[in-house]
């Protein structure tokens, strides 16, 4: 049930993610100040990923000595990849919202072009 819960979960958000890419466009509007924070967040988050994955293993690295072990952990295995590339896409999008919200650094105040 968990993991049938799981794999709905991140069905949508990937289909979520790349309608966004293909039909949304990011706002063109400005805050540095947010912009530093989005892309903070970015970063934080991708850490947390890669923490969780480091837990995972380490708990159950002892359970993938045998092959019974290996098998029953295959369907997990895959749900926390799929987590791992969610959490990915989920940075690069605070990424890209924190690089618009921070593109007129430099720039003279007025229209851009």
């Amino acid at each position: 049930m968990e993991l049938g819960l799981l794999a709905v979960t991140l069905c949508a958000f990937q289909v979520v993610y790349w309608y966004r890419i293909r039909n949304i466009e990011i706002p063109e509007w400005n805050s540095i100040a947010l912009g530093h924070l989005l892309g903070f967040a970015s970063r934080l988050s991708f850490i947390f990923g890669g923490a969780l994955f480091s837990v995972f293993f380490l708990r159950h690295a002892p359970e993938l000595s045998s092959s019974e072990g290996a098998i029953i952990l295959l369907p997990r295995v895959a749900m926390l990849l799929a987590s791992l590339f969610c959490m990915y896409c989920y940075s690069l999008e605070l990424e890209r919202l924190a690089n618009m919200l921070q593109s007129t650094i430099g720039l003279p105040p007025g229209p851009r072009h």
